[in-house]
């Protein structure tokens, strides 16, 4: 009777804390919500695509982030793949980069990239999350990402997608036995925190990717 009680207790106190979170970050991409995928192009992009790909060191907006660089990195190349004949992973690009002291982000540096590795494609990615958020029966994984291919001369980016993935565990109990369920669920999601993102991440880019066409 006193753990039926408890129980009782402990999904009263959920119920009604509900809108409380902990460890929570600003959404990604909020603009996104409700949007499967966001994709932006120019006119006659894929004439100014060329049969090789290079995929660049993606860029972090956070530093509590970086471990997650490699999954990006790994998911683009993946990817690309598919759509280009050639593709050249970022660990070759960040490689030669540092040999010769450029700074993949500046124009003139890129540039010299292209002419080094033969290779006149550059795709790029941008990794805005993963937002934590965390109730005691329930935990989730928010990922922002965005995928660009910049003109060689101008920079600009000739197309581009961004989509908002998440994965999420357990819910709102609605009876005792309920909260020891959804608890354990959410508990174990977030003692696979890392696994769940790099799988969200592999989705994010699946779904950005499917919206770009084949080159060559």
């Amino acid at each position: 009777m006193k753990i039926v009680k408890s129980l009782v207790f402990l999904s009263v106190a959920v119920l009604s804390l509900q809108g409380c979170q902990t460890g929570r970050e600003a959404s990604p991409f909020t603009f996104l919500e409700g949007r499967q995928v966001q994709v932006e192009k120019v006119p006659n992009y894929i004439s100014k695509l060329s049969n090789c790909v290079m995929v660049m060191p993606v860029s972090i907006v956070n530093e509590r982030l970086k471990i997650y660089g490699p999954n990006l990195e790994d998911e683009l190349a993946r990817y690309a793949r598919e759509k280009f004949d050639v593709v050249i992973k970022a660990d070759e690009v960040r490689k030669v980069a540092d040999t010769n002291g450029y700074i993949p982000t500046f124009s003139r540096d890129q540039q010299q990239l292209r002419q080094k590795l033969n290779c006149e494609t550059v795709l790029q990615g941008r990794l805005v999350g993963p937002g934590e958020k965390n109730f005691l029966v329930w935990s989730g994984h928010e990922v922002g990402i965005e995928i660009s291919f910049p003109d060689a001369l101008s920079m600009k980016n000739i197309w581009q997608g961004r989509h908002v993935t998440s994965r999420s565990a357990g819910g709102i109990p609605l009876s005792p036995v309920g909260v020891l369920i959804d608890t354990t669920k959410a508990q174990m999601m977030a003692m696979n925190s890392n696994d769940v993102v790099a799988s969200v991440i592999s989705d994010g880019v699946r779904r950005i990717m499917a919206y770009f066409p084949k080159v060559s």
